[in-house]
C-alpha cells in the first residue's frame, strides 16, 4: 500500500489576519482631494465578525513623527530595528489608533501582492507589541464606557398612570417603567 501526501493549501490572508499585523491599505485621506489615497503600511486593531463578515479596524500609519497633542494616547511607535523588521518597515513608523476605520476584510483598499497573494506585510512584536495591546484596551474601556451611558440615557423611568372610569379617576395607581 503505498502512503498519499495530503497537500496543505494555506488559507487565504484575510480568514487569518489578527490584531498586531501589518497591512498595504490604501487609507483615505484626512480631507478631499484630487489624490486617491497611496498604499501604506496600515496596522490592524482588531478584527470583528458582523453579520457573518469579518472586518478589520485599522489604523493610520506614517513615517512623520510630529506630535498630536492629547492623541498621543493613541499612538503606537515601531522604533527598534528587530521590530521594525519583523514589522517590514523601512522607517521608524507610528501608527495613530485616533485616526482609525473599520473595513471588510474584502475591501478593495487592500493591496494584494500577486506573489504572496496576500495584504499582510508583517506583524508587530515587542514594545510596540505590548503598547498596542494598552491602546487596544483604552478603545474597548472607552467603547464601553459608552455604551453605559447611552444605555443610562435610556433607562426606564417610571411613570404614573392613572385610569378613568365614566369621567372618573380610579383611585387605583399603577406604575410603569417606560
Amino acid at each position: 500500500m503505498t502512503e498519499q501526501t495530503l497537500l496543505q493549501i494555506p488559507a487565504p490572508w484575510h480568514a487569518t489576519v489578527a490584531p498586531g499585523d501589518i497591512v498595504a491599505f490604501r487609507f483615505p485621506h484626512e480631507t478631499d482631494g484630487s489624490e486617491s489615497p497611496k498604499v501604506r503600511p496600515t496596522l490592524v486593531i482588531d478584527v470583528v465578525e458582523r453579520f457573518g463578515e469579518r472586518y478589520a479596524v485599522l489604523a493610520y500609519g506614517t513615517t512623520n513623527s510630529r506630535r498630536f497633542g492629547r492623541r498621543e494616547a493613541y499612538a503606537i511607535d515601531v522604533l527598534d530595528e528587530a521590530e521594525r523588521d519583523g514589522a517590514s518597515l523601512h522607517r521608524q513608523t507610528r501608527f495613530h489608533a485616533s485616526r482609525r476605520l473599520m473595513v471588510s476584510l474584502r475591501n478593495s483598499g487592500f493591496d494584494i501582492r500577486r506573489d504572496a497573494c496576500t495584504a499582510r506585510l508583517g506583524r508587530l512584536s515587542g514594545d510596540s507589541l505590548k503598547r498596542l495591546q494598552q491602546v487596544r484596551a483604552r478603545i474597548h474601556a472607552e467603547q464601553d464606557m459608552r455604551r453605559d451611558r447611552n444605555r443610562q440615557r435610556r433607562a426606564a423611568r417610571p411613570v404614573v398612570v392613572e385610569t378613568k372610569r365614566k369621567g372618573r379617576i380610579r383611585s387605583a395607581k399603577e406604575v410603569r417603567h417606560v
